[in-house]
């Protein structure tokens, strides 16, 4: 997995999610020893007056995260620091809710991109749904 990685910037959005965490932590436990060779940006929307950057935090000390606690101990919070981008937006919102110039960057610059946002609220109309999709 290492060598697919190797010098890519990749694009996680809905890591504050179900599939989301998973995949974060799956990748900072196998990508441990080339993260310095690795761009990884996470999209995360504020919510609720938590900042992007809060939510992460608070994410990062959940259950699916302590094996990476483990290992990495008090470090674990730095090497995320220095080997994450943490980017808040909005999927929903035109251009991710970013000022033009930061998605130009964003979008010219991805290699990897995994979409695992998602809309839970069940009873949504059909078209916020899609929007998700798009």
């Amino acid at each position: 997995m290492d060598e697919f990685y190797t010098d890519k910037h990749i694009l996680l959005t809905g890591v504050t999610g179900f599939l989301g965490k998973v995949l974060l932590e799956k990748i900072l436990w196998e990508l441990h020893k080339c993260l310095a060779g690795v761009k990884l940006t996470l999209l995360v929307r504020g919510s609720q007056g938590s900042s992007a950057e809060r939510r992460v935090n608070e994410l990062l000390e959940c259950d699916a995260f302590d094996r990476l606690r483990q290992r990495h101990g008090k470090q674990l919070y730095k090497e995320i620091q220095s080997s994450v981008q943490i980017l808040e937006g909005d999927l929903d919102q035109h251009l991710f809710g970013l000022d033009h110039v930061k998605y130009e960057a964003l979008s010219k610059d991805l290699d990897v991109v995994f979409h695992c946002a998602a809309l839970v609220k069940w009873d949504a109309p059909l078209q916020a749904d899609f929007r998700v999709l798009r």
